[in-house]
């Protein structure tokens, strides 16, 4: 299921990093089973670097199954308490040293160092309050075009594109959840192991804890949801194993098909309450699965074979719509890319021109108040250019440092933007050093080829 999850999909077609954040917090999975099954302390430090390398790459994303992982250990190592209670503390310095190790280079490098988007000017900064508690806490503006406003229900509402990138699979994995702790509540004797106890609550966990922050989180984008995905489709393998197990054994039976009955009836009406006439696929692999559970009821000396038909149209009626919206995923060659708003490949063809000859002599090609517009120029010239804003236009140089900039002799032009800043309109071309160089420069847009309509000017400072 995770393989046509469409939120994993779509991510896996974009060029952030989240898919692979995702295959390092399997991996910690994994490794973690491993040091479970066995009591290995070397299975769970490995974890802990795979999980350090899930944060390097998206930061406190890659952390949110930590609790999960821990809470598996913990109950189901083959181990005494104290070396259970050790390993977990080891493993959680590993984890730190692993995580903070690129952070703690960075900011112990001697030089000036990049400014961290979004930072007051430390990686650290960037790291826990731009990308973390700003993100969740409503510190920054509200983000992301497929969600609904914050709320217990946003991730199944039908606002946005959410349901139909993960809402139904989560509809699934609630409903068949439910069901298998019917089928579990039902039965005498627990018949399976405690790694698979521990193994389905640690699932749960995950994706409690996944939903709780999404649902609330301040900053969203589809994207995040690859932080959960994997706990969504344990829970649905899990309980429709535990409904399988209930189908097979005849005192049980009728209560497990019952509950697939009534966990299908849910998926497939609330799948077809939001995208209509488009699930009837998914209508009818539901309703043959409602059929062949409950014929396990009527066909006794059948149970094994009509148990196994159950479950694989239960998975069916369950991937029907996923797959179906994966496969327009791949036909739209949509993703999650944000993309940036660079110019005209005309105008940063002529402005390459013209500054190519006239620049060679300057530290920098040009200062720019919007320097992610003009990354194309910066990957075509191989050249620095001076920003004068980061992330969001927040300032990145004061009006001081390009003044001297200029005086030193690093930079010789600057492109800025054209924009009003009439009625305290605010934005990159209205900071300071933007008003300045507008006011101090000469405009060479027009030797550079620049159309006026363009909404940007070219300037040599002199």
């Amino acid at each position: 299921s995770l393989a046509v999850l469409p939120v994993s999909v779509l991510t896996s077609r974009s060029d952030t990093m989240d898919s692979l954040m995702m295959f390092f917090v399997v991996a910690a999975l994994w490794l973690t089973v491993r040091a479970t099954q066995s009591g290995s302390r070397r299975s769970l430090m490995l974890a802990s670097v795979a999980l350090g390398l899930a944060f390097n790459v998206k930061l406190l994303e890659g952390l949110l199954a930590v609790p999960a992982l821990a809470l598996l250990y913990a109950a189901a190592a083959p181990l005494s308490r104290r070396r259970r209670a050790a390993d977990i503390a080891l493993a959680s310095s590993a984890l730190t040293l692993v995580s903070l190790s690129w952070a703690t280079v960075v900011t112990l490098a001697p030089g000036r160092h990049p400014f961290p988007v979004g930072s007051n000017g430390s990686v650290l900064d960037a790291m826990f309050n731009f990308n973390g508690v700003g993100r969740v806490s409503g510190a920054l503006a509200a983000g992301g075009v497929y969600a609904a406003p914050p709320g217990v229900l946003r991730l199944l509402s039908g606002v946005g594109s959410v349901s139909r990138l993960f809402g139904t699979m989560l509809v699934a994995a609630l409903a068949l959840g439910l069901g298998a702790v019917i089928v579990e509540g039902r039965r005498r004797q627990l018949d399976r192991s405690r790694l698979a106890v521990a193994f389905s609550i640690s699932a749960v966990v995950w994706l409690a804890c996944g939903v709780a922050l999404l649902s609330y989180v301040t900053v969203f984008h589809a994207r995040y949801l690859e932080m959960v995905t994997p706990a969504v489709s344990i829970v649905i393998g899990c309980a429709l194993a535990s409904i399988v197990r209930g189908l097979r054994a005849p005192g049980e039976a009728k209560v497990a098909a019952l509950a697939l009955a009534a966990s299908l009836a849910g998926v497939c009406w609330y799948t077809a309450s939001l995208h209509g006439a488009s699930v009837a696929r998914a209508a009818a692999f539901a309703a043959a699965a409602v059929i062949a559970a409950t014929a396990v009821v009527l066909v006794r000396r059948a149970v094994r074979p009509v148990a196994l038909l159950a479950a694989a149209l239960a998975l069916a009626s369950c991937l029907s719509f996923p797959v179906g919206e994966s496969e327009a995923i791949v036909r739209g060659a949509r993703s999650d890319s944000v993309g940036l708003p660079v110019q005209p490949r005309a105008v940063e063809a002529a402005i390459s021109r013209f500054l190519r000859p006239r620049s060679a002599g300057f530290r920098y090609e040009l200062a720019a108040d919007d320097p992610l517009a003009l990354a194309p120029l910066l990957i075509h010239d191989a050249r620095p250019i001076l920003p004068l804003t980061t992330f969001a236009a927040k300032p990145f140089l004061t009006l001081p440092q390009l003044q001297q900039a200029v005086r030193s002799g690093e930079v010789g032009y600057a492109v800025v933007g054209s924009y009003s800043c009439a009625g305290g309109r605010r934005g990159a071309a209205c900071l300071p050093t933007s008003r300045w160089i507008r006011s101090h420069g000469i405009d060479v847009s027009a030797a550079a080829g620049i159309p006026r309509a363009q909404r940007l000017r070219l300037y040599f400072l002199n």
